[in-house]
């Protein structure tokens, strides 16, 4: 099972430090969300990152810059899932480009992650436990159904978000999820990051990994 880490909504230079970290301790992919900064603030947040690391992080926003600094992929967010045509159109540019680059989404319903089938690498969906963060948002799916339909996706990449932590990892992984995305544990505790991150590689080492598919795919909206 793959272990994604997201970043806060607004830290910096010291989230960085923390994030080099987890690279440092195996962390395979980041996912760089920065909903209020400009492409300057983003460009010097990728340029703190060491450049090696650079093709593990994903990008929300400004995704002109994954071509730019050679970065693992780029996330759709539901803001560029309305500009529909143009973003289908600059996504396939950016394929093109680089063939390999992944792309994502997130999810918060059921239905429509069915509709998102064979249309990404791998899709987030949230909120699957009750949230961490400050927001504090909860659970919206009976882990019956969930299960069931994931199940019926067959071999689709999906992600777990919201609430999750070591404690409820082995959960994620018995609903069928193929990753876990952390987010609260990591910016809302009073422990370090690195500490809450290498407690949840402990949890899932020794399991039989299911990496999220960096194949390439079709360009979705």
């Amino acid at each position: 099972m793959q272990i994604i880490v997201i970043s806060s909504k607004d830290k910096f230079r010291s989230e960085v430090v923390h994030v080099t970290k987890m690279f440092e301790a195996g962390l395979e992919v980041f996912h760089l969300r920065k909903p209020k900064f400009s492409q300057k603030r983003m460009e010097e947040y990728i340029e703190e990152i060491p450049e090696k690391y650079h093709n593990r992080v994903v990008i929300h926003s400004f995704h002109s810059l994954a071509q730019q600094y050679d970065l693992k992929g780029i996330h759709l967010t539901k803001r560029h899932k309305k500009k529909r045509f143009a973003v289908a159109w600059r996504n396939f540019l950016l394929k093109l480009r680089k063939p390999h680059i992944t792309v994502s989404t997130s999810c918060h319903d059921l239905a429509k992650l069915q509709s998102y089938a064979n249309k990404y690498d791998y899709v987030m969906l949230s909120p699957v436990f009750n949230s961490i963060s400050s927001n504090g948002g909860q659970a919206a799916y009976a882990h019956g159904s969930l299960k069931k339909v994931i199940k019926d996706m067959g071999d689709e990449k999906i992600v777990a978000l919201g609430g999750l932590n070591a404690a409820n990892i082995d959960d994620a992984r018995s609903l069928g999820f193929s990753g876990v995305a952390l987010l609260g544990a990591l910016w809302h505790s009073n422990r370090k990051p690195i500490d809450v991150y290498n407690e949840a590689v402990n949890v899932e080492t020794g399991s039989t990994k299911h990496q999220v598919s960096t194949n390439p795919v079709k360009v979705a909206v």
